[in-house]
């Protein structure tokens, strides 16, 4: 992947040619060995696959263009898994990119169509009624929540990729501009521009390339529910039917990406995850228990959106990035010890269906 921050002067296909040069170069491949490219972009115009190849040494391939808002990225990669898995493909690349900060800024656009965000109701506001719910329903308070900023940047702090990596107090979060109320500016992720992949290979291939990191399982779920909380989530069935496919249990998640777009978002996705019981993943990630020292996964060590910043069509590949590096014991002074299942949370929609795209993804390493 690359940087994630602002590159103004960089086009997005010329991101996205740089991290998919890298992966390809990371995983001991020829770059001509690719043999299909699936490309994640939330805003990033018509054709942006065909873009990028025209700078690319990768000759003339399949190229498959995803949009599926913020879970573009993630969707791409299970595209990708999906066509090397049918036999069709031995060799695919998978890339997701955005470059929303150097698109002027603010919020991200949305749908004119959108019913809510059409009456004034933006993202931020839905994240900021999230956040209401669950501290009435919880008991947590509002500092214990912009404690999640305060850790997402510390580990930000020893991620290179991130975009803000400078360390805050809660008091500084709680200090920073309001936005949606009880919301402050730092508790909303930053847009960023960004690019990253990942190459996806067979199991014969792999075996060649001695690579350790599998994809177990990968699911994909959208609709509407009638709570966006609790067991009938978009998410936490995802996570039951990737969990299932996998025959994993939460209890084996050593490492997990979670997509905290808001420090609202944050706990109740691990309580659909099954890392938290209900209402209790506040208290507890203030605690600690999902840090380096503590009893449960350590969620978000890249900083997360809420720090590594969110290019929508990247941040489910800098997800996978991310646990990758994590399970083959590369990650430096971020390195979870002894990381050897790892999980990812990507989402995306519009503010009237927030989750209608989830995508979870299992990986685990052979050694």
């Amino acid at each position: 992947m690359v940087p994630f921050g602002k590159h103004p002067d960089v086009p997005p296909e010329i991101l996205a040619l740089r991290a998919g040069l890298a992966a390809i170069d990371d995983a001991g491949l020829d770059q001509r060995s690719i043999q299909a490219i699936f490309v994640g972009t939330a805003f990033g115009g018509t054709a942006m696959g065909q873009k990028i190849l025209r700078h690319a040494p990768w000759g003339q391939r399949p190229v498959i263009n995803v949009e599926n808002a913020c879970a573009s990225g993630s969707t791409a990669l299970l595209e990708a898994a999906t066509w090397v898995a049918s036999g069709r493909c031995d060799v695919a690349l998978a890339i997701g990119v955005d470059t929303p900060a150097s698109q002027g800024g603010g919020l991200i656009p949305l749908p004119p169509d959108d019913p809510l965000a059409a009456v004034g109701i933006p993202l931020p506001a839905l994240y900021a009624l999230t956040a209401d719910h669950y501290l009435h329903h919880s008991g947590a308070s509002a500092r214990e929540l912009a404690s999640l900023v305060v850790t997402s940047r510390r580990h930000a702090a020893a991620n290179p990729y991130a975009f803000f990596r400078t360390p805050v107090t809660v008091e500084e979060v709680l200090q920073s501009r309001p936005v949606a109320e009880p919301l402050t500016l730092f508790q909303c992720c930053p847009n960023a521009d960004g690019a990253a992949a990942a190459v996806v290979v067979s199991a014969a291939r792999a075996r060649q390339l001695g690579t350790k990191v599998r994809l177990r399982a990968g699911q994909l779920r959208s609709g509407r529910v009638q709570s966006r909380f609790g067991p009938q989530s978009v998410v936490a069935l995802t996570a039951r039917e990737v969990y299932e496919a996998a025959g994993i249990g939460p209890e084996a998640i050593a490492v997990a990406e979670v997509h905290d777009a808001y420090s609202s978002a944050l706990p109740p996705a691990l309580e659909k995850l099954g890392l938290a019981p209900p209402y209790e993943a506040a208290a507890r990630l203030a605690w600690g228990d999902y840090d380096y020292q503590g009893a449960g996964p350590v969620v978000n060590p890249s900083g997360g959106l809420l720090s590594r910043g969110h290019p929508p069509g990247a941040t489910g590949l800098a997800q996978v990035f991310e646990v990758v590096t994590q399970l083959r014991g590369q990650a430096g002074a971020r390195q979870v010890a002894g990381a050897r299942v790892g999980l990812i949370q990507n989402q995306g929609g519009t503010v009237l269906d927030l989750e209608t795209n989830a995508v979870a993804i299992l990986l685990l390493t052979d050694s």
